[in-house]
């Protein structure tokens, strides 16, 4: 069942946190290595007693290190399609360009596990996925020193939020992903970006990345190195409402998706900022400095 068309992704602001949804947060960030709360833990906060029981049962899993490196090989993956089947021209210049990078490069690692760890979440409702005889090994410890400063896109000036809700309804999502939020703090390079991206958003290639970047986490999940279990009745001895169950069920669809299409268009900036892999006529570039 889709998430109904024309209603906004209700989430809990890291401010507004209180009690175990703050200490939850905390042990995210830490978990991750970040400085930030992902928009899908929020989002899963607006369903405390799910957010118990979820959490409980995935921190485990980000204590390894095999979790983090099926996370790379989707990262990886996603790189190699996007510099292969797009066209991506150079984004940025000077520190702008430099202190963007940094953040799309934590925003990759991020994306990359949420969406593994909600692959394995969507299957677990089913029943036990991964391999429970395995031994893991403890996650390496990685801290990143980028820390984005996210815009709310909603109050935002009009230019920002126009691109920001074009944004939303091209990739047909209900809300606007930690990258688009993250680059809006750069206004000249959110319309850049979105310039230079468009096209391949309107093309097939995008679409299809975005189910192949799915299937492959789909398929990464029984690789993970322990055994996770989320099927309903869980839910529901911890509390969660039947009403609740099947609204988290339609949202973990839909953040599955959102962290695909996040994955590959933060790839995009990323390959973009990095110096693109074709060149654009000058009089092309100057137009991609235009809003």
């Amino acid at each position: 069942m889709a998430w109904k068309k024309g209603n906004r992704l209700p989430i809990v602001q890291v401010g507004e946190a209180a009690g175990r949804t703050a200490e939850i947060f905390s042990e995210v960030k830490a978990a991750f290595g970040i400085a930030y709360v992902p928009l899908c833990f929020q989002a899963f906060a607006a369903y405390p007693e799910f957010l118990e029981v979820q959490w409980r049962t995935m921190k485990p899993l980000l204590g390894t290190r095999e979790f983090f490196e099926l996370a790379a090989r989707l990262r990886a993956e996603a790189y190699t399609y996007v510099h292969n089947y797009f066209k991506v021209s150079a984004l940025g210049d000077g520190l702008t360009a430099a202190n963007a990078l940094s953040v799309t490069d934590l925003l990759c690692y991020v994306d990359a596990a949420t969406l593994l760890l909600l692959a394995v979440q969507l299957q677990a409702f089913d029943g036990a996925v991964g391999e429970a005889s395995s031994s893991p090994h403890p996650a390496d410890r990685i801290s990143f020193s980028a820390l984005p400063e996210f815009v709310d896109v909603e109050n935002a000036p009009a230019p920002i939020k126009r691109v920001a809700d074009e944004m939303r309804l091209a990739f047909e999502l209900p809300f606007s992903g930690d990258e688009q939020r993250a680059l809006a703090r750069w206004p000249e390079l959110f319309f850049s970006y979105w310039h230079a991206l468009k096209p391949a958003v309107q093309s097939v290639f995008h679409e299809q990345a975005v189910f192949r970047i799915r299937e492959s986490a789909w398929s990464c999940a029984p690789e993970i190195p322990l055994s996770i279990e989320m099927e309903y009745a869980r839910l529901q001895e911890a509390g969660a409402s039947a009403d609740d169950i099947a609204t988290v069920t339609r949202l973990t669809e839909l953040l599955v998706r959102g962290a695909a299409v996040g994955l590959l268009n933060e790839t995009f900036a990323k390959i973009g900022l990095e110096g693109g892999n074709h060149e654009v006529s000058s009089a092309h570039a100057d137009q991609e400095r235009v809003a």
